[in-house]
């Protein structure tokens, strides 16, 4: 299967990118090209990248994430992998990766945008919190 990214934007700054397919050698590229131009847009401050739609990833994927990694950091730009699945995540476990990726399952990044959504919904003004009866 072809690896496939999108790159989705929000309002704020952020983006998220997609990732989804066989992130081997020959795909590489691709991704390493789209993570290097969001994290130098100057109106990007961070970037998180979703693995959950990955089916495999060698030495030179892992190669591209960790790219990510130099290029987030060499602009100031907060840089986030999330939701690697099954034989994916195991990989960058047994590679020793994941702390240098920022990982956080895919689980923790729901709860954590749930918790901001929620956060930014009471400090507008005229919204107040519903409590339950």
């Amino acid at each position: 299967m072809r690896c496939t990214v999108e790159r989705v934007e929000s309002l704020d700054g952020s983006g998220t990118m997609r990732v989804s397919g066989d992130v081997d050698l020959a795909e590489t590229g691709k991704l390493r090209h789209t993570v290097t131009t969001a994290l130098t847009d100057p109106q990007l401050s961070e970037l998180i990248v979703d693995l959950s739609a990955v089916t495999f990833l060698d030495c030179a994927g892992i190669g591209a994430l960790l790219h990510g990694r130099r290029v987030a950091e060499a602009n100031a730009k907060r840089y986030e992998v999330v939701g690697a699945r099954d034989s994916v995540r195991r990989v960058l476990e047994l590679t020793g990766v994941l702390p240098d990726l920022g990982y956080k399952p895919l689980d923790a990044m729901r709860r954590l945008v749930a918790c901001a959504s929620h956060d930014a919904s009471l400090s507008r003004p005229g919204k107040r919190p519903r409590v339950p009866p």
